[in-house]
């Protein structure tokens, strides 16, 4: 297993050992977070599921992935000022890719992705691209009230996958608002909480900095309690949501994706109840969003190819052993201490 610091001298080998165009194209993927781009690529896909005939759904794929590295790249552009202070092998930092080139392909990926969208729906897919870029201007920065630039996000990731969809019925509808929530809860809570200190010493202004989070000194920080009030409301939103959607496509899975509400709920209240910096970033903060995610994905494993099923499946095998592996980990450690 490689740590960070092998990753970064490893992509910066490959880079400066390709041609120029291809070193350009890497280093235009690292901007677009390529490693994260499956979840993204996704979301179209699943509006396709919740319906009886899903299809096109490789093309579906090529647009969520086009839709992330728009909305992850614009993001890099408009929070340059700050990761010049955080990220020092940023490519538009480092010069393997400067901001003109970052700024074409940003305008570009919106036409590629309505070039290659295959439904229906595709004013859906517009309002969705838009939304993204209201999100990445105003989430950090400017005089637009956070909730409202978290929510232009969610907002876009729920029409992103409603665009999939072959039928604007109810069953779509549900998901793609679960899924927004989904969204909503781990990009405004698990992902702010990581980023508070840099947000905090740079000067942006983030969600959890508006709800009154905040760094006490070096390491100590502050949630207060109307933040744990609006997590734990939207937690229970969600699940509420993929119940209903449970019971209404009754997958093989539904005692799983129970098992992974569980371990999600379990998880964000740990995540709420630290007190320090540095143990929030350990507390692998994002993961409260996979368990919801997967649940979620779960509903519809019935209507899946068998590919993504075998996909789905490994990804909630992998996820249940997680707090096994926390548990045996803490049962070593007690083992040592008595």
């Amino acid at each position: 297993m490689w740590t960070a610091a092998e990753r970064t001298a490893a992509a910066g080998a490959a880079l400066k050992t390709s041609p120029l165009a291809m070193q350009k194209l890497l280093a235009f993927a690292y901007l677009g977070r390529i490693n994260m781009a499956p979840l993204t690529m996704s979301v179209p896909v699943l509006g396709a599921l919740t319906g009886d005939n899903p299809s096109h759904l490789v093309r579906l794929m090529l647009v969520g992935l086009a839709a992330h590295l728009f909305g992850f790249a614009l993001n890099d552009l408009i929070d340059l000022p700050l990761d010049r202070n955080v990220r020092p092998q940023h490519p538009l930092i480092t010069g393997r890719l400067q901001t003109r080139e970052a700024w074409i392909g940003v305008a570009l990926l919106p036409v590629l992705a309505l070039a290659l969208y295959p439904g229906k729906w595709i004013g859906l897919l517009i309002a969705s691209l838009l939304l993204s870029l209201i999100y990445n201007r105003w989430s950090k920065w400017g005089s637009l009230p956070r909730l409202l630039a978290e929510l232009a996000l969610a907002a876009s990731i729920g029409l992103l996958c409603l665009s999939g969809a072959d039928h604007l019925d109810s069953k779509a509808m549900l998901f793609s608002a679960v899924l927004a929530a989904v969204l909503l809860l781990i990009n405004s809570v698990p992902s702010g909480l990581k980023d508070l200190k840099t947000d905090a010493d740079y000067g942006a202004r983030s969600f959890v900095l508006a709800m009154g989070c905040a760094m006490l000194d070096a390491d100590q920080m502050l949630i207060p309690p109307r933040m744990k009030i609006y997590t734990t409301a939207l937690n229970s939103v969600i699940v509420a949501g993929i119940l209903v959607l449970l019971i209404t496509y009754r997958p093989i899975t539904a005692v799983l994706s129970v098992i992974l509400l569980i371990f999600g709920a379990l998880h964000l209240r740990r995540v709420l109840n630290l007190t320090t910096f540095s143990a929030v970033r350990r507390s692998l903060p994002l993961l409260n969003g996979y368990f919801n995610y997967t649940a979620l994905a779960l509903v519809l494993i019935d209507q899946m190819p068998i590919l993504l099923q075998l996909a789905y499946g490994w990804l909630a095998l992998l996820l249940v052993l997680v707090p096994l592996q926390i548990g045996m980990r803490l049962w070593r450690q007690r083992y040592e201490w008595a």
